[in-house]
């Protein structure tokens, strides 16, 4: 089981991908649209000073995610990756300090803001031992971006659905995460990938940016 939700990617992989991908078409932030910073995030689509607050303070990880959900994917969420990562390392002195949930932000920030090259999530990833996270919205992170990958190789796409049984039947970890973040978040867009187990039907599309 650890070895199909652990593996870190041992080689640099190049991302030609549709707007629809299991980065692009999730959301972590889909029953958090009330919290004041996930609603501005939403809106405004830049990171603000309150919102990084949170982001560096001792707020659950799964509404820090929220957060960076919220403000999107695409040209303007690298700007908000940038930014984040600056800001965390004037306030942490060095990268090298960085906590477990700044990593995970600064992944799934990067994700989003490049989701062509999730080469360039790895050093985050590198630097948190999954062995030992519980987390479920954490185990989510790690494998949104192993999935993004594996939809560069049309023959793995099925491997994309057993990630997400794989997590969904997961013992010993503490569910963190809102029903209907998984439910409409994750689990509607996701589970389309459970024909391509069967060949028996074409892979997902969808023309409209989510």
């Amino acid at each position: 089981m650890k070895s199909i939700l652990f593996l870190i990617f041992a080689v640099c992989f190049s991302l030609t991908t549709l707007a629809d991908s299991p980065l692009t078409s999730t959301s972590l932030c889909v029953g958090y649209e009330s919290n004041p910073l996930v609603k501005s995030a939403l809106t405004t689509k830049k990171i603000s000073k309150k919102q990084f607050s949170f982001l560096t303070g001792k707020g659950s990880i799964n509404e820090k995610l929220a957060i960076v959900s919220a403000l999107g994917w695409g040209e303007h969420a690298q700007g908000n990756c940038d930014q984040i990562l600056a800001k965390l390392i004037k306030a942490r002195k060095s990268q090298a300090k960085f906590t477990v949930d700044d990593n995970l932000v600064m992944a799934y920030a990067q994700a989003l803001g490049d989701y062509f090259d999730m080469s360039k999530t790895k050093p985050y990833f590198d630097a948190i031992n999954f062995e030992d996270e519980k987390r479920e919205s954490a185990i989510w992170v790690l494998n949104l971006c192993v999935m993004q990958n594996l939809l560069d190789d049309q023959e793995r796409w099925c491997e994309i659905y057993q990630r997400l049984e794989a997590i969904r039947t997961l013992d010993g970890i503490t569910r963190d995460m809102k029903p209907e973040t998984l439910t409409q978040g994750l689990y509607e867009y996701l589970d389309i990938y459970k024909d391509t187990c069967t060949g028996d039907a074409e892979p997902p599309r969808d023309d409209e940016e989510k």
